[in-house]
């Protein structure tokens, strides 16, 4: 879910992104090379926060984990997998209304 925030490709965060930066450009050129830095940085952040997540130090404060996810946790996860991505591949179910 974080990738599909950074904007990877095949994600809503892409479109939105797109769309964004792309009417922008129309407006004004130069405001839209700055906006174009977040395709560089949003990526590098949560590069760095689900490293420090995955693989950061121990602390007493978090709990131990013993498994990885529970089957409410899979449950509520899926669907937003599936329209993340669905929404993300066939952008026209969700824009036919606006454009």
């Amino acid at each position: 879910m974080s990738l599909a925030n950074s904007a990877v490709p095949l994600t809503t965060g892409f479109i939105s992104e797109f769309f964004i930066i792309s009417s922008i450009f129309n407006m004004n050129p130069f405001i839209a090379l700055l906006t174009t830095s977040s395709i560089i940085l949003v990526p590098i952040f949560m590069l760095n926060l689900l490293h420090r997540i995955s693989y950061g130090q121990w602390s007493r404060y978090m709990p131990i984990i013993t498994s990885d996810i529970t089957i409410k946790e899979f449950h509520f996860f899926v669907p937003l997998v599936f329209f993340t991505l669905f929404y993300g591949i066939l952008p026209m179910y969700l824009l036919d209304d606006f454009l």
